[in-house]
């Protein structure tokens, strides 16, 4: 299994490419997952198409899969540096990165402290400051992460918080999800301090004011309602090279409940970006 040395810590990651080597270097694609995720989640629907037209790079973030988890040592600018720590040792210079919720903030952070190594941004249902409403949210996680552990809290996160991870329409279409991607969370159990630690991250981190900085081509992927379409929106607004896509009847992992979709509008926005190169 591929494991790098980063910032004293050894950080999981996969390299999948299924590109053609006559037809020239392939341009690198990184994606980042969520809180308490890993980079299976990008396995199911992403990896395997994405990866016929780019070298994908996936990863766990410290604290989460099979990296090593530290007690302490958590913040966005932290991962965005260990990001750029990999492509580093893998002699990527320049990459399009891509971001679900968590990892959507790491790929802002990545793109303002390091723009000359952004080839593009895809932010999914990720904004450049924490909403008031998650920021409750997170501090109940946290509360009750502190009181019962982090693996009481997971044994029923998907009952308590379905609704905020997926549409009711998809919970219904695959109930067998939440018992699957419960097991999956348990199986990779964080450490309540790395839990909470990434928690803390989320809620200190605000690049807001900074967008107009962002000179890459970002495209946006939200639900079209509710405080998800908001933020995006704002964020559309201020970003110089943006745009927005927001399909009816998603949660907050469009990724996830219609990747075929997903999928088309990502490499259509990817090959856009190679053309005008």
């Amino acid at each position: 299994m591929p494991f790098a040395k980063v910032s004293g810590i050894e950080l999981y990651y996969e390299v999948t490419d299924f590109t053609r080597p006559w037809e020239g270097q392939p341009e690198v694609l990184v994606l980042l997952h969520g809180l308490h995720g890993h980079l299976l989640w990008w396995n199911y629907y992403q990896v395997a198409p994405f990866s016929q037209e780019y070298r994908v790079i996936t990863l766990d973030f410290r604290g989460h899969g099979k990296s090593f988890k530290p007690a302490t040592g958590y913040s966005i600018g932290i991962m965005a540096s260990d990001v750029r720590e990999l492509l580093r040792q893998l002699n990527v210079e320049q990459a399009h990165v891509g971001g679900a919720s968590m990892g959507g903030m790491v790929a802002l952070q990545f793109a303002l402290t390091y723009p000359e190594m952004v080839r593009s941004l895809v932010l999914v249902d990720s904004f450049p400051h924490t909403p008031e409403a998650t920021q409750g949210a997170l501090e109940k996680w946290i509360t009750d992460t502190q009181e019962k552990g982090y693996a009481k809290v997971m044994e029923t996160f998907n009952q308590d918080y379905a609704t905020a991870l997926f549409s009711a329409g998809f919970w219904e279409k695959h109930p067998e999800l939440p018992a699957f991607d419960t097991a999956l969370v348990l199986n990779n159990l964080m450490p309540g301090p790395a839990f909470i630690g990434c928690c803390r991250a989320i809620q200190r981190f605000n690049v807001l004011d900074r967008l107009g900085e962002i000179a890459a081509p970002v495209l946006i992927v939200t639900s079209n309602e509710g405080i998800g379409y908001e933020e995006s929106l704002r964020m559309h607004q201020r970003l110089p090279r943006s745009e927005l896509w927001a399909p009816e009847g998603v949660g907050h992992s469009v990724h996830i409940e219609m990747p075929q979709e997903f999928n088309r509008q990502v490499l259509r926005f990817l090959k856009r970006v190679t053309s005008q190169a």
